[in-house]
């Protein structure tokens, strides 16, 4: 249950950063179709980097600590060009270059929010093995408590779990 809940708050983490690239991309939009002067634009996007930065690494720490390596894994690109970014001082919009680099700002988030939608549907389909997994889905893989820790990810399981069912199948049709 309480790795559940570890997924759970995952989840909402990753949601939140969504919806921060989400909203950056609205100001980027908004100041390409003159809503907002450039002024405003960069105040808005440039309060929103560090908060997207800081809970970024809190959700990759949440991965690393609850074990569930491949999301880790999958979200550490994201962080290092992050850090990459805050390294060089390249992570706040200038006002003044705002116009000479609205399409690489903008394609630079919407990689960002395609990235982090691919997160998000894994992280979907990790939390639903989870919770579906008391009896792991019935395929016969009952090993005890430590099991659905040890193959949280969910690729794993699935895995095993093909393999089981695609072993069964065979064993069942070679002997009838």
């Amino acid at each position: 249950m309480d790795h559940l809940l570890s997924w759970l708050f995952a989840f909402l983490l990753l949601f939140f950063v969504l919806s921060l690239v989400g909203y950056q991309i609205i100001c980027l939009t908004d100041l390409e179709v003159d809503y907002i002067n450039q002024y405003d634009a960069a105040d808005r996007i440039n309060k929103v980097v560090l908060p997207e930065f800081v809970s970024q690494g809190v959700l990759c720490f949440i991965y690393l600590v609850t074990g569930c390596w491949c999301m880790f894994l999958l979200s550490l690109p994201y962080l290092v060009y992050n850090i990459r970014l805050w390294k060089r001082n390249q992570y706040l919009i200038d006002v003044t270059e705002i116009y000479n680099n609205l399409k690489r700002e903008k394609d630079q988030r919407l990689f960002k929010l395609y990235y982090l939608i691919l997160l998000v549907v894994i992280a979907i389909f990790c939390s639903l093995l989870i919770a579906k997994s008391p009896s792991n889905a019935g395929f016969g893989l009952d090993q005890g408590k430590g099991f659905l820790k040890r193959y949280a990810c969910g690729f794993e399981n699935y895995w095993r779990c093909s393999m089981h069912v695609a072993s069964s199948l065979s064993s069942s049709s070679s002997v009838g």
